[in-house]
């Protein structure tokens, strides 16, 4: 069976703490702080609530394989409005059903005036396949982040 994109409902919710967790065990940012399920949750439900705020699932066979959260902004420097994405997991790296997921994002995103949509990767987990993947859909490098634990 095909995988299905789906928006979130609120009995996902709990579910997706699977997905948060091992993002951000394998991002690396846990050597930032321990994960805190609770304040995870808390953000779920209250990104599930904001009308700027797109949440979707992926499913296969009953079973949840991918999330993604995006959201909007004002842009800081202009009166214009930006999506950006917050959380994005697909399993087995399904190239098929990310690209679906990010067209919808970006439809979306469009859908509600903005006039960008940024997208992050995470350089910890080996996502330089991620990157030309993202090349390959229009998004072009604007911005590196870098961490310093102190």
């Amino acid at each position: 069976m095909s995988n299905t994109i789906r928006d979130v409902e609120k009995e996902d919710i709990f579910d997706l703490l699977h997905f948060c967790k091992r993002f951000y065990k394998k991002s690396g940012f846990n050597s930032t702080g321990p994960f805190n399920s609770e304040k995870t949750l808390n953000f779920l439900i209250n990104q599930l609530a904001q009308p700027t705020s797109l949440l979707k699932v992926v499913e296969n066979d009953g079973d949840l394989v991918g999330f993604s959260c995006f959201s909007i902004t004002e842009n800081p420097f202009s009166d214009t409005l930006i999506a950006h994405e917050i959380f994005f997991w697909v399993e087995n790296n399904n190239a098929f059903t990310a690209k679906k997921l990010i067209k919808e994002y970006l439809a979306w995103a469009k859908s509600n005036g903005c006039i960008a949509a940024r997208f992050g990767s995470v350089a910890s987990i080996g996502d330089t396949k991620f990157n030309l993947f993202l090349e390959k859909l229009g998004f072009n490098k604007v911005e590196t982040s870098f961490l310093k634990e102190i």
